[in-house]
């Protein structure tokens, strides 16, 4: 059996999916699949093409980062970022990956990668 894979997923549409091994090396990032399909030709995450990277990292557990209201942002925004979330957990779920809750607040996700990656930057 191979070593088991974990996800760090920062939600947004220029977030990113980081695969860590049980080591906390960094395997690899790939940017969140997105297309210009929404209202008004807005970004979305794509569903489709998120559920082929997780079903191929062979995962068993995703740390998601923490979303809700920034400050000055509207009910478009806010609703936006919580669909985005709703997609990835619809994903994780289906690819039977645990998601522990509670998630990630962001600041943690991303210290957290960039310590795995051992470098300066979390992507």
């Amino acid at each position: 059996m191979s070593a088991p894979i974990f996800l760090a997923i920062d939600i947004g549409l220029t977030g990113a999916i980081a695969r860590v091994d049980a080591d906390k090396r960094l395997i690899g990032v790939d940017d969140l699949p997105v297309l210009a399909d929404g209202p008004a030709c807005r970004r979305t995450i794509n569903g489709p093409l998120l559920a082929e990277l997780v079903f191929k990292s062979h995962a068993i557990r995703a740390f998601v980062e923490t979303v809700g209201p920034r400050p000055g942002e509207g009910a478009v925004g806010a609703f936006a970022f919580g669909r985005s979330r709703g997609i990835i957990e619809g994903v994780l779920a289906a690819a039977g990956v645990s998601v522990p809750a509670p998630s990630l607040p962001s600041s943690v996700a991303r210290r957290s990668l960039t310590s795995c990656a051992g470098v300066g930057k979390g992507r």
